[in-house]
């Protein structure tokens, strides 16, 4: 037995009891004392699907580091193509996949939340004593830490965003780094470590890394000192080296596979609304207190957004905003001597200037890099620093330890009572469960009656990722199936806008037999209808359909037809496809035409697969008076002249079917002279591109099978 010192004990001891209280408030927020309770999901709603969905393709070998996300029980009879919608979080997933072999999706999912918070509770601990603290403060602000509310309102909803222990380790990593250190070989070891669990975790925590080695890059940079700049620069190149090393998988894939854009579209608007905000910080929502619930959103949320998720993940609570305000009156004295700031209130400060409303990343976003939209994500990075450095400063006082005990446990007890949001009613709670319980018996039905890996066809189609809610369906609704089956393989998954799918959506048009007699034809075993994703004339004609369903659930949720699959089956065939920029606005039409309004410039994502030669046109029609305009394709000028103004009046542009190679294609749209404001409406409009078609030249729907280039294999 391994025999410890008196000061590794106290340190032994101090850790547990920070993690036993993360635990003890974890299991009361969750109500998870049996293993029923960890059997069943706290939320299945919005995003669980897709983050759930990521560990469940890691625990059946579909994806993993440097391993591309091509998954074989989704999107029948091809396989789901994730490429087009890439993470580096497979460290997360590798980690949430395992726990899903053992432990099952739900309670898979459920423990992997835990872990979340007792590795944020230990590893801030850790950073808290290295920074100075004493041990009770380190572990109560450690306590903080783990149950800040960024933590429990991204937790079951954003899991992968929940996973953010290691950015204790950016305070002190940087802070080492700025004091210019000449490392030993086990520091540099640690460091490359670090930069390696920094890839393969949530890129916006890569960025935030970024961020807080700039200032130590540039201290030495700007005073000519070139050999101490030396470390903080080659971290930044290998964080970004690495980070690119990670994405390997993602671009031998679409180097396979083709790529389409069409699944990943970020707007100004959104890096405007999920920005940083001060008032976010120290103003909660759904808070204990009802009347300051309340007033935030009378006088603050409901007048900027009724869209709550982002901004109720930012409330430092009391302690935090204490702490906070007592950083900022230090950093006003030191000011008032001409001294300079300390390091962590200058750090703070930067963060600030980058993150705040009109900061440094709204003016990059505004440049065109939006992939880091929602720097309201900063307020974690901030809590840790500001918690830090509260824990120096209350283990520099010199109080009795009772009196440390006494306040410790106070300001425990009431910051957990003032961070944590409100609690799952048991009414939603009862939602939750039911709606479980009414897709395991609908798959444990499928399943019963379909020989293992029979395919399952979805209807309607519904995109993934990030798609609207369908009507009265949530969206990744139907990715629970994947969840809650075994063997069975379903038609929902394909990233949209690639051409293994776009066959699906083709089947819109058609009626209920129709529909099925395809689906037969293509090798379905059985139909899944999810009517509440249906309009109320689609389910009506769905309702009248001569066959009555062989299953339908206790919600009446889940229709089920058992089908007479062909042997051997079809193959649909490959569909070109084709997503819109977002300077395109949304798709109108009348009986005559159909149009989309761009304000000058654009741009027209294709992925055409190999096999027929494909058709594409469409015609231009400018807004106000006639303008020039030039179209190019991959660089090709395809048109460059005058485009006419008013309904009807329509520029025609045909593309030349030799340039419609298989693969990837991009359409771009350059309108001179200044977009017009139209009255009421007050949108920037230049031009109009109407009635744009993308289809292959030969009118079969089902060809021959498929080529190998953009099949997915198969199971």
């Amino acid at each position: 037995m391994v025999s410890l010192n008196p000061h590794m004990r106290l340190e032994v001891r101090a850790v547990v009891c920070t993690l036993l209280g993360t635990l003890l408030v974890f299991c009361l927020y969750h109500h998870a004392w049996t293993p029923a309770d960890w059997n069943r999901p706290w939320y299945i709603f919005e995003d669980v699907p897709l983050l759930s969905g990521y560990f469940q393709a890691s625990a059946e070998g579909d994806m993993g580091p440097w391993q591309a996300g091509l998954v074989k029980r989704l999107n029948a009879p091809f396989g789901a193509n994730w490429l087009d919608f890439p993470t580096t979080e497979e460290l997360l997933y590798l980690f949430g996949g395992l726990l899903t072999r053992c432990f099952g999706a739900i309670a898979g999912y459920n423990l992997a939340l835990l872990s979340a918070h007792l590795l944020a509770a230990g590893c801030f601990y850790g950073c808290a004593r290295w920074w100075g603290a004493s041990r009770l403060w380190a572990g109560v602000t450690g306590f903080l830490f783990a149950c800040s509310r960024y933590h429990y309102v991204r937790d079951t909803i954003h899991i992968n965003l929940s996973f953010c222990w290691h950015l204790p380790l950016y305070w002190v990593v940087s802070r080492w780094l700025w004091n210019e250190p000449q490392p030993n070989r086990k520091q540099l070891v640690g460091l490359g470590g670090l930069i390696w669990v920094v890839c393969w975790l949530h890129p916006y925590y890569w960025y935030f890394w970024l961020l807080m080695l700039t200032p130590p890059a540039l201290k030495p940079l700007l005073a000519g000192r070139w050999r101490n700049a030396l470390l903080p620069v080659g971290t930044i190149f290998a964080s970004i080296g690495w980070l690119l090393t990670a994405h390997l998988d993602t671009l031998r894939g679409r180097l396979l596979y083709g790529h389409s854009e069409g699944a990943f579209i970020r707007t100004l608007n959104e890096q405007i609304l999920y920005q940083l905000r001060l008032p976010d910080l120290a103003l909660p929502r759904e808070h204990r207190i009802a009347a300051l619930s309340s007033w935030g959103e009378v006088h603050y949320f409901t007048p900027l957004t009724n869209w709550a998720l982002e901004m109720n993940s930012s409330y430092f609570g009391w302690f935090g905003v204490a702490a906070l305000l007592a950083m900022f009156l230090e950093l006003g004295r030191r000011a008032s001597r001409a001294a300079a700031p300390s390091w962590t209130s200058g750090m703070v400060l930067f963060l600030f200037l980058v993150g705040l409303g009109g900061g440094l990343n709204l003016v990059v976003g505004a440049l065109g890099v939006l992939l880091f939209r929602c720097s309201c994500r900063l307020s974690v990075l901030l809590l840790a620093g500001v918690l830090l450095d509260a824990a120096l400063r209350l283990s520099r006082r010199s109080w009795s330890m009772p009196r440390q005990v006494a306040l410790a446990l106070a300001v425990c007890l009431v910051a957990a009572w003032d961070q944590l949001p409100l609690q799952t009613s048991a009414a939603k709670q009862a939602r939750v469960d039911d709606y479980v319980a009414n897709e395991r018996a609908t798959m444990g039905w499928l399943e019963s009656h379909l020989p293992a890996h029979s395919m399952v066809f979805q209807w309607p189609p519904m995109r993934y990722p990030e798609s609207a809610p369908l009507v009265d369906a949530a969206h990744y609704e139907e990715e629970t199936a994947y969840l809650l089956s075994s063997t069975l393989r379903f038609s929902y998954g394909n990233c949209y806008g690639r051409p293994e799918s776009a066959w699906q959506d083709d089947l819109r048009k058609f009626t209920p037999q129709q529909i099925v007699s395809a689906a037969e034809r293509y090798g379905f075993g059985a139909l899944l209808l999810y009517p509440q994703a249906l309009h109320p004339d689609e389910r009506r004609f769905w309702s009248f359909y001569l066959r009555r369903p062989d299953y339908t659930s206790a919600s009446n949720t889940r229709w089920s037809y058992l089908l007479q699959p062909k042997s051997p089956p079809d193959v649909p065939r490959l569909e070109p496809t084709h997503a819109w920029g977002s300077t395109f606005l949304a798709d109108e039409h009348d009986a005559v035409h159909h149009w989309r309004w761009c304000s000058s410039q654009g741009q027209v994502s294709m992925l055409i697969p190999p096999g027929p030669p494909a058709h594409c046109s469409f015609g231009l029609t400018a807004y106000g008076d006639a303008r020039p305009m030039q179209v190019t394709l991959d660089g090709h000028t395809l048109f460059s002249g005058q485009v006419p103004a008013g309904y009807g009046h329509i520029q025609t542009v045909v593309v030349p079917t030799e340039l419609l190679t298989s693969g990837p294609h991009t359409l771009k749209f350059a309108a001179q002279g200044p977009p017009l404001v139209p009255q009421p409406d007050g949108r920037l409009l230049a031009f109009q591109a109407v009635d744009f078609l993308l289809q292959p030249q030969e009118p079969a729907f089902i060809g021959p099978s498929a080529p190998p280039s953009l099949v997915l294999p198969q199971p």
